[in-house]
């Protein structure tokens, strides 16, 4: 009687066994290669889709408004994330590639003596509903100086941060804006308005 055989998405078989003259002929003489020809087969369906977008984007066409701010009463802050610049990508694997890419637009307000240095980036965290793993998205991270002798005014800064993530651990990796400023005196604030549009594209490994 014949027996099912469902293929394996997990391997690809880069050689495999065909019969030759004088074997038996039985489904043992056959089978090794139409089971390497069936995981073949399986691992290029689960591959059929291999490119997703996930985009998060706060751009409704009209005038900017404020959509979060940081205040800062220290000399130099940590990292903070962003609790609206944030995308979720679901059903990763490790060594999926993220391409992300970040757009958004800044008002840092210094105190009147002193100059404010804001530095931004983007960072992933792997498996991020089961064991977190945080890491910075690669090339992501950069700095702007609000030094231009007019300290205590509102200063404006349109940011475009991209970079790369492998993946390193199955589930949900979630991609977001991580922030610092760091400031000779305390009263520093950044504000993020509308218009954000951050977009994260998968590669299936």
């Amino acid at each position: 009687m014949p027996s099912p055989f469902a293929g394996s998405s997990a391997t690809y078989p880069t050689t495999y066994l065909i019969p030759s003259d004088g074997d038996d002929i039985d489904a043992a003489s056959v089978n090794v290669a139409f089971e390497a020809l069936g995981d073949r087969t399986e691992w290029l369906r689960a591959r059929q889709n291999d490119y997703f977008q996930y985009t998060n984007s706060t751009n409704s066409g009209g005038d900017p408004s404020t959509v979060e701010t940081f205040t800062y009463a220290v000399i130099a802050g940590a990292w903070t994330k962003s609790a609206v610049v944030k995308v979720d990508v679901p059903s990763c694997v490790a060594f999926d590639q993220l391409q992300c890419r970040l757009h958004a637009l800044f008002i840092i307000s210094a105190t009147s003596a002193y100059a404010s240095l804001l530095s931004y980036r983007m960072y992933a965290t792997d498996d991020v509903s089961g064991t977190p793993s945080d890491s910075v998205v690669l090339g992501s991270h950069s700095a702007i100086g609000a030094d231009d002798g007019t300290n205590g005014a509102d200063k404006y800064w349109p940011v475009s941060p991209h970079g790369r993530h492998t993946v390193s651990f199955n589930g949900t990796t979630r991609i977001g804006l991580e922030i610092r400023i760091r400031n000779s005196a305390a009263g520093s604030q950044l504000a993020i308005l509308s218009g954000i549009h951050l977009e994260v594209q998968r590669i299936k490994f």
